[in-house]
């Protein structure tokens, strides 16, 4: 989701238990910046589709024209722009990102996502065989902060007027492609999604295609999609006369596949409601969408199109439930609440992308948009903390059309918006971005090398003048070699650290194998051949099912890791070895015994 500025901290103490304080009082967002393309021209859309991850952005322009030359352009074309924060805090424009294959209409940037350094774009009228298929785009970023196109991807069963890549979602294995109008058996506009992995070779092959258990036509499945560590929840807002349905998806390490677990419904569900418009996924926590949803949370006052949405919670026999249903404050007709979600952790964001009043509520400005933060209290209740309007709202902007929000950082898109970040130079329907931050609020990123973990690991959201406990423990073998903030070492091993930060921070533990084992012998649990070896070695196991997806570890005299890779074999296992230098090394697998092995 790598933060930047020094550190500091009031304390470091030996400690067993997680500490975290946390300040009631909610922080409202402030916009810090407005965002347009460096190229803007009329009808781009710059905004229709958004995704933050850590200090990066990505913004989808679908409508943009490509220009040829002075007379010449590509109409409708499309294109996505990646965006950094400075060292001033600033977001700054890196990188205009255009497919391999260009065609009109294509509508590439319709839909993005970004994690680590993988960016995915949907096209979803993108050209295949001269029939508008749609294609997904990955981009990753190499190590020159440059962003490479890495693989387009189209359906093996591909068919014109699929909408492939209608919506779309990745980490750094997975790559999930909605088509809400893929033809399942006779149904028409059943949909499905298409999943791709990363193999060995860091090609994307499509590896799995998800459909509902039970797909009916126009059905729409797959026109949202998030996903979450090992969590996928994909909408269908077709489902019964557009009644809408989502389902939850669930990866199975022992079939190595992701399979259905349960589908949901609203619990006052209507024909034309279109849940599962939108979705978003977070831990423990999801949101759905319903965007023409008329009722308030009590069934009545009914306003036409208004819009909601339902929170869902994974309970403890693992089942998602559905948690309370949320309705704006100041609700109207055709407001569209819930045309975009967005959800990290206990923050969810919602647009009403044609919602009319201002912040006051006694100025209408038809269409403007707005989006709605809420927060999860102590009590596990969802209660609206803020409405959010851009700075410059005008009429028709459609703010709130997309949302993402991560950590303390929130991007809204404005597809409709026309003027610049100065506020003038006026193209019709050029698009914009809005950037906000989380008032006196840092967000926190803890994470472990090979051979121990930290905890709480992953991100961390810390209100100003509140600390956080991080608790370092090394796995067996292994001991603490350092900790880093901000990639500076602290200088004393702790088994404890507790900060009070006062910026965005990165945490990290480094372990090291301990000299214990650098005479190990070999067991009846690993085999490995040829030794010495040169090139490559091959491992297997008396044991495969208690080896299987574990990482195999190649380990110098020195105790230091020097390679690793992931154990997913029923027979063997090879492993390069080409590049280490001649010595002596040990192969350790988790549980088993490290085998020793001389490289030539």
């Amino acid at each position: 989701m790598r933060n930047r500025t020094y550190y500091i901290f009031t304390q470091l103490i030996i400690c067993l238990s997680l500490l975290i304080n946390i300040n009631i009082n909610a922080q409202t967002f402030e916009e810090t910046q407005k965002i347009v393309a460096s190229d803007r021209l009329t009808y781009d859309n710059f905004g229709s589709s958004v995704s933050i991850f850590e200090n990066t952005t990505i913004v989808g322009a679908p409508q943009k024209a490509l220009k040829l030359s002075d007379n010449e352009y590509i109409f409708y074309a499309g294109a996505a722009y990646i965006y950094e924060i400075d060292e001033e805090e600033n977001w700054v424009e890196k990188q205009i990102l255009i497919p391999s294959i260009q065609s009109m209409g294509s509508n590439f940037g319709q839909a993005v996502d970004i994690f680590n350094n993988y960016a995915i774009i949907g096209s979803n009228e993108d050209i295949d065989d001269s029939e508008n298929v749609g294609a997904a785009y990955i981009f990753e970023k190499n190590e020159l902060g440059e962003w490479e196109e890495k693989a387009r991807l189209v359906a093996s069963d591909k068919n014109a007027d699929d909408n492939f890549a209608s919506s779309v979602c990745i980490n750094d294995t997975f790559a999930f492609i909605g088509v809400p109008d893929k033809q399942i058996s006779d149904k028409t506009n059943a949909g499905a999604v298409y999943i791709f992995k990363k193999d060995i070779n860091n090609n994307w092959v499509e590896y799995q295609k998800l459909t509902a258990s039970d797909a009916n036509t126009n059905d729409n499945f797959g026109n949202s999609v998030s996903l979450d560590d090992n969590s996928v929840l994909i909408g269908a807002k077709g489902v019964d006369n557009n009644t809408g349905a989502a389902y939850f998806f669930s990866f199975n390490s022992n079939t190595d596949l992701w399979e259905e677990k349960q589908k949901v419904m609203a619990s006052d569900k209507n024909s034309n409601d279109s849940f599962g418009f939108s979705v978003s996924i977070s831990e423990s926590n999801a949101i759905i969408g319903a965007n023409n949803e008329d009722e308030d949370i009590s069934g009545e006052n009914t306003l036409t199109q208004a819009g909601s949405v339902y929170f869902f919670h994974l309970e403890n026999n693992n089942l998602w439930e559905e948690s309370q249903k949320i309705v704006a404050n100041d609700r109207g007709s055709e407001d569209y609440f819930g045309s975009s979600v967005s959800l990290f952790q206990d923050y969810a964001v919602v647009g009403a992308q044609n919602e009319d009043e201002d912040i006051t509520g006694n100025t209408t400005i038809e269409n403007s948009g707005s989006a709605y933060y809420y927060k999860l209290n102590s009590e596990n209740i969802w209660s609206q903390i803020q409405k959010i309007k851009a700075s410059d709202l005008d009429a028709s902007d459609i703010f709130g059309c997309s949302v993402d929000i991560f950590g303390n950082k929130l991007i809204i898109g404005a597809l409709n918006e026309s003027h610049d970040a100065s506020g003038g130079n006026s193209y019709s329907k050029a698009g914009s971005c809005y950037l906000f931050n989380l008032s006196n609020n840092y967000l926190i990123k803890s994470t472990a090398g090979t051979g121990g973990k930290i905890s709480p690991s992953g991100y961390n959201v810390i209100q100003d003048g509140d600390y956080i406990t991080f608790n370092i423990t090394p796995e067996d073998n292994y001991s603490i070699s350092d900790i880093l903030i901000d990639n500076t070492s602290i200088g004393t091993i702790q088994s404890s650290i507790t900060i009070t930060p006062t910026s965005d921070k990165t945490i990290e533990a480094i372990f090291d194998i301990n000299t214990s084992i650098t005479d190990p012998t070999l067991t009846n649990d690993v085999i490995l051949y040829p030794n010495p070896a040169k090139d490559q070695i091959t491992i297997t196991s008396n044991t495969l099912s208690t080896l299987k997806n574990h990482f195999v570890y190649i380990i110098d005299s020195f105790g230091h890791v020097v390679k690793s890779d992931y154990l997913n074999f029923h027979s063997s296992k090879t492993i390069t070895i080409s590049e280490l230098p001649p010595g002596t090394y040990f192969c350790k697998i988790k549980d088993c015994k490290a085998v020793k092995f001389t490289k030539k």
